[in-house]
């Protein structure tokens, strides 16, 4: 440096920009994931609908017009019929809960109901011919990121008192879902808090080499060098 010549202010290390802004991703990262943790939460995680309910038509598919009897108000299945899970958009397990009953001709069978989810072994019941309660354990098969089904497949008869030819699978008098576990949050993703972790101490990193190198600058202004 020649005599007189003012020292050069230490320029701005690039580094440092470069961290800070590796950390504001992470923060925005982490921010999302809560979000995500906290919306899954607040979604729907049980339900329960009588036949004669507004919205059953609608998260009741496959089932014929409402009918009554002394029993109450039921709706008769056809042979492939379910449940739709309307806002059930975390992963797990389904309790379903349902009342039902399947009349069949003396002699004839009772109704067997089983899960339609294309597997090889799915979940099967027979259904009595009087009103009783049902509960299983399944895993619904999710449609879009706004719902959910439990697809069933029922065996049907042919009443010869029926006028419209309609084969009958089991009736329905009132359902219930509780997704499990009903009081644990969804647990954030462990490989993104992972991913997150690094980051943040590659950043950490990358923050103290930039102030080591910032004061080694500082000391060479000062010095004249």
């Amino acid at each position: 440096m020649s005599p007189g010549a003012l020292p050069q202010a230490a320029r701005p290390v690039p580094l440092v920009g470069t961290g800070l802004r590796l950390l504001g991703w992470l923060g925005l990262g982490l921010a999302l994931l809560l979000l995500f943790a906290l919306a899954a939460r607040a979604a729907p995680g049980s339900f329960e609908l009588a036949a004669d309910d507004a919205l059953a038509g609608r998260a009741l598919y496959g089932m014929d017009p409402l009918e009554a009897s002394p029993a109450g108000a039921f709706r008769w299945s056809g042979e492939s019929w379910g449940v739709a899970l309307f806002g059930f958009v975390r992963p797990g397990p389904v309790l379903l809960t349902l009342e039902a009953s399947a009349a069949r001709p003396d002699g004839a069978p009772e109704a067997e109901l089983r899960l339609d989810d294309g597997s090889l072994a799915p979940p099967r019941f027979t259904v009595a011919r009087e009103w009783r309660r049902y509960q299983v354990l399944l895993e619904p098969t999710a449609v879009t990121d706004e719902y959910q089904v439990i697809p069933f497949a029922s065996s049907t008869f042919a009443p010869g008192s029926s006028a419209d030819g309609r084969a009958l699978g089991v009736a329905v008098r009132r359902v219930r879902a509780d997704q499990l576990p009903l009081d644990d949050a969804p647990p954030l993703p462990a490989r993104a808090l992972f991913l997150a972790g690094v980051v943040l101490l590659a950043a950490l990193a990358l923050l103290a080499q930039a102030r080591r190198v910032a004061l080694r600058q500082d000391q060479l202004s000062g010095t004249g060098v």
